[in-house]
């Protein structure tokens, strides 16, 4: 596994390392997905749910463990089996890979970490991913500047994700965007996705409208 470390130095970069390092030893996303509860003893549960050494594991906290593998609407517990989500999503990254030539995500916090995540640690160089995860109109501006002075604009697909629906900084960036992708004479129904919760809300109205 690839590793990423943080863009800092001395001690601070070398602790993270030795984290992730020991995390992927303990296999503790194998754990998690594996909803495995009986496998956390006292030491993985000081580590590996980063509680502090200085406080003592009780019943309470292996409780908390066993009730999180029990919740049913934290979806990435059961990635693993969702077959027909993984095919439909490959489906769709081919579709577009087929039809742009770069793909941007906006989002916000965890909307577009996890994924950047992913790109910049499994992903190559030919990937042409960008995330816009600045809630400054300005810093969008600026990009969308770069793509329409670079003749950019028309190959790019935006994808708009978030859980809720209703953030309210990403309604900006997508009224932002889409008005310039209208500016320059592009149909934003068309060069634009979005990734939200399967209930209404105004992304939802949004994407179910256009």
């Amino acid at each position: 596994m690839k590793v990423l470390l943080p863009r800092a130095g001395g001690c601070v970069a070398a602790s993270v390392n030795a984290r992730l390092s020991s995390l992927i030893l303990e296999e503790l996303s194998t754990r998690i997905l594996a909803k495995d509860g009986s496998r956390w003893g006292e030491p993985v549960l000081q580590t590996s749910l980063f509680f502090k050494n200085s406080i003592p594991v009780t019943e309470q906290a292996r409780a908390a463990v066993d009730h999180l593998f029990n919740r049913q609407d934290l979806g990435f517990l059961n990635s693993p089996s969702r077959e027909n989500a993984f095919q439909a999503a490959k489906a769709f990254a081919h579709e577009i890979g087929g039809r742009f030539e770069r793909l941007v995500v906006v989002g916000l916090g965890g909307s577009q970490l996890g994924g950047q995540c992913l790109v910049e640690t499994l992903g190559s160089e030919k990937n042409r991913v960008e995330f816009w995860g600045e809630i400054d109109p300005a810093f969008v501006s600026e990009q969308l500047n770069r793509l329409v002075s670079h003749k950019q604009l028309s190959s790019t697909y935006f994808l708009f994700v978030s859980k809720s629906g209703a953030t309210l900084e990403l309604a900006v960036l997508l009224n932002l965007i889409s008005g310039i992708l209208v500016e320059n004479g592009l149909d934003p129904a068309s060069q634009s996705g979005v990734i939200t919760e399967n209930k209404p809300s105004p992304l939802f109205d949004w994407a179910t409208a256009n």
